[in-house]
């Protein structure tokens, strides 16, 4: 019978940065994998995996982000626009994209020139007390 720490030792095992897969963790610790799901349940790993997984996620949009422009993004969507989801996945395996990623700055490129009435008129206000402050900083300096 395991103890709880020995329960939360093994398990440990799953997250960053060992990320040791389940079936690896059952044949090394000599556990079954029925009780690696069990005590995973059990104990609340299934949240702290998937809280791991969004942080990997973050991290590599992160390493990406930092060698794309805003230029090299809308290439590639541009090269991309018409391709299917198979063609696109394996244009990003080819080319170490996150195909999630391609599709958000799709997104993104199809909506750049949309602004909302609320914005425009937000702006058309801002520019009117501009405008109305200059014509006083004008009279000031006069």
């Amino acid at each position: 019978m395991y103890s709880e720490e020995d329960k939360k030792r093994i398990l440990d095992k799953l997250l960053p940065p060992h990320n040791v897969k389940m079936a690896d963790l059952a044949r090394l610790e000599g556990v079954s994998l029925t009780s690696l799901y069990m005590w995973r349940k059990e104990l609340g790993y299934d949240s702290q995996l998937k809280a791991a997984k969004r942080q990997m996620m973050n991290d590599q949009t992160s390493q990406a982000e930092q060698w794309l422009t805003s230029e090299d993004k809308f290439t590639i969507v541009m090269e991309t626009y018409e391709m299917t989801s198979e063609e696109l996945s394996q244009y990003c395996a080819a080319n170490d994209l996150i195909a999630e990623h391609v599709l958000i700055w799709r997104e993104n490129c199809l909506r750049a020139n949309e602004q909302s009435e609320t914005q425009l008129a937000i702006e058309r206000q801002e520019l009117r007390r501009l405008q109305r402050e200059n014509r006083r900083l004008r009279r000031e300096k006069k």
